[in-house]
């Protein structure tokens, strides 16, 4: 949605039930903590990556959830 300039993401897919739906099952996933925000009118998913001991496989375990629940609710 823009450049990065700071440890926070926005990520933006489908309409805003589908972005809210993924938010709470990646929650129920207990893999990561995000939350949902509108930007410039357009609703988005939200996280940060600010922990000095965030590892490489911490964003691989992520966004293999993310995916996997997207994958699951937009397709399911």
């Amino acid at each position: 949605m823009n450049d990065v300039v700071l440890n926070q993401v926005l990520v933006t897919f489908g309409d805003g039930d589908t972005i809210r739906q993924v938010i709470r099952r990646v929650l129920d996933d207990g893999t990561a903590h995000m939350s949902g925000t509108t930007f410039h009118g357009i609703e988005a998913m939200r996280f940060s990556v600010s922990n000095w001991s965030t590892s490489e496989s911490d964003i691989d375990a992520t966004l293999a959830a993310m995916r996997r629940i997207c994958g699951e609710t937009v397709g399911g």
